[in-house]
């Protein structure tokens, strides 16, 4: 898409005296192995992540690193606020983050390099739910997750039309249950599923009548509130 062009003229054009900017591709790889080739590659003490959709503040990594010195830790985690606009991303947002929600995230972070001797790489065949999986063990190892609520980005990237949405939600559902996570909501949507089928033999006109009370309170009224 022009991405690595775009990158070589900023860089050309205001980049810092004493670095270096290197483009890594990685055709066809999903995000863990993208994130993993970056912390290989690099040769700083510290690394910071973000992600395709997000828009930094100027002053994010700035904050994130004086928060980090300040409190001498090795990673410090920076917020996300989630906004959509137009109806349809407003409503999409709403109905999974919350419109104007802040967030700690992972493509918001930096981290001593050190920290991923310890807590190990990202795992690289899954193509969401990656960074679900890796700040589990990262809270495992270091029982803790620093936040800095000054180190903000914004996230507005959401599907414009119902055909994305839907395959959006799909990949990522798909690959939250390959990837373990959240083990007691999996359970939970497969005994909604199994008992939705019981209840079609015992009594079809029940489900029927409840189904659209979930449709309206999940699908309207929650997102309208949040």
């Amino acid at each position: 898409d022009g991405g690595p062009d775009l990158i070589d003229a900023w860089w050309k054009a205001g980049g810092w005296r004493g670095g270096r900017c290197l483009v890594l591709s990685r055709p066809g790889a999903y995000p863990g192995t993208g994130r993993n080739a970056g912390i290989e590659a690099a040769t700083s003490d510290w690394v910071a992540f973000l992600h395709g959709g997000i828009t930094p503040d100027p002053d994010w990594l700035a904050c994130l690193l004086q928060f980090a010195e300040g409190r001498r830790v090795q990673s410090v985690f920076g917020m996300c606020r989630f906004w959509g606009e137009g109806a349809f991303c407003r409503a999409l947002c709403a109905l999974s983050y919350g419109q104007g929600a802040l967030r700690p995230v992972l493509p918001s972070s930096l981290f001593r390099k050190e920290v991923f001797k310890e807590v190990g790489l990202f795992p690289e065949e899954l193509l969401a739910a990656e960074d679900v999986v890796w700040v589990a063990r990262h809270l495992a190892v270091y029982g803790r997750k620093d936040e800095c609520r000054e180190a903000l980005v914004h996230y507005r990237y959401f599907p414009e039309a119902w055909g994305g949405a839907l395959r959006k939600w799909y990949a990522y559902s798909v690959n939250v249950a390959k990837s373990g996570s959240f083990p007691a909501q999996q359970a939970g949507y497969v005994a909604c599923l199994v008992l939705a089928g019981a209840g079609l033999v015992v009594s079809p006109w029940a489900v029927v009548s409840v189904l659209p009370v979930y449709v309206m309170a999940r699908g309207v009224l929650e997102p309208m509130r949040r």
